[in-house]
């Protein structure tokens, strides 16, 4: 009965997805149409849902990764036109209507649309590959007699692959090394799925340039399971100089403990109960803690969790997406505190599938603490 219900899933979605793909292929022969063009109906049905599957052949066949490339760059497409196209389709009928010939409004309909598309292009890959800086100013109550201050860097969802390779790695540590930081934290999704282009072109000697006192320290994210080579680019990661937490913890200069947990996608993690296990002696130390994704910042505040870093909702990446991020996750971007907690959730360094961001920017996130005279309470 599952195995049915599974298969009767699937088949739905596909039915759906091509139905998109031939109501896509209809709005652009009917511009065709108006502008005077020959009837290219089917050929554009038929190169349209070749586009659309281009992404999952080139996940699946390893000698065809080139498709995964054009189809994230069609997912891009995909999402502009599932906003954009009905809106005008409905202006159409609407004006054509009222008080326009059906020809001229098909025909201003549809320049609209091109000339939103380029904007919508120039715009989407310049905030994707034009990161900025987005700095939070937290205050912890902790006694220390040695440090006041702390900058910690958090980097996550950068998913380097064909389509962040080693301009987007270079700017990273090139900002990294420019600010600075003590404490270097990446909070999942470094690679995107298959660590082969990563080694292929040597990504890691870049992070290997990298230096802070306090050390790097990272956790894996859902993507890095995808690719079903976890222990593989654990191994790389490490490589880098990134020490790995997974369902670890470190305790850093008799200052900071750091817990890492394994993504939400492997169902063995530990529960932040058991994590926080052997934390509880320790209280005049912060804890921070790094969980990729930010599901469980609500039952967090249950434990003396002091900071948590996230990342994976890329602020929904492309609008209208943020209404849905906010919707499923307690923080999905930003700041906030929840009773003595301090969350910070990062919309990523790079992006997911195609490489535009439209109401999100690509962003490295700087923490700088200061600790006050009290103990933690």
């Amino acid at each position: 009965m599952k195995k049915i219900k599974i298969s009767l899933y699937i088949s739905t979605f596909l039915i759906t997805y091509v139905v998109l793909h031939v109501y896509f292929a209809y709005v652009v022969h009917v511009y065709l149409q108006a502008t005077g063009s020959k009837d290219l109906f089917v050929p554009l049905i038929i190169l349209f849902t070749l586009f659309g599957f281009l992404f999952p052949v080139g996940q699946m066949v390893q000698s065809l990764r080139i498709f995964k490339t054009f189809g994230a760059m069609w997912f891009g497409f995909i999402q502009f036109a599932l906003v954009v196209f009905p809106a005008l389709h409905i202006t159409v009928l609407v004006s054509s209507e009222i008080f326009l010939e059906r020809q001229n409004a098909v025909l201003i309909a549809g320049t609209v649309a091109v000339i939103m598309l380029m904007f919508y292009l120039f715009l989407g890959i310049y905030q994707a590959y034009s990161p900025v800086t987005k700095s939070y100013q937290i205050k912890l109550d902790y006694h220390d007699q040695n440090r006041k201050e702390l900058k910690i860097a958090l980097v996550t969802d950068t998913h380097f692959g064909p389509l962040a390779g080693s301009r987007s790695v270079k700017k990273l540590t090139d900002m990294l090394m420019n600010e600075q930081p003590e404490l270097i934290l990446f909070a999942g999704d470094v690679v995107d799925d298959d660590p082969a282009f990563f080694k292929q072109h040597d990504l890691s000697r870049y992070f290997k340039e990298l230096n802070p006192s306090m050390g790097m320290f990272g956790v894996l994210g859902n993507h890095e399971y995808y690719g079903g080579k976890r222990d593989e680019i654990v191994k790389i990661l490490e490589e880098s100089g990134i020490k790995m937490l997974l369902d670890d913890q470190v305790t850093l200069d008799n200052d900071l403990i750091i817990i890492g947990r394994k993504d939400r996608t492997d169902k063995r993690r530990k529960s932040v109960q058991d994590l926080m296990t052997g934390v509880l002696n320790n209280a005049n130390l912060p804890v921070l803690m790094m969980d990729h994704q930010p599901s469980e910042l609500s039952m967090m505040t249950d434990y003396p969790v002091d900071v948590t870093v996230s990342g994976h909702t890329h602020k929904g990446q492309i609008w209208p997406n943020q209404m849905f991020t906010r919707k499923i996750f307690p923080l999905d971007y930003g700041y906030r505190q929840f009773g003595n907690m301090h969350s910070i959730v990062s919309s990523g360094f790079g992006f997911w599938g195609p490489p535009i961001r439209i109401g999100s920017r690509a962003e490295l996130v700087l923490i700088n603490v200061s600790y006050s005279s009290l103990a933690k309470k």
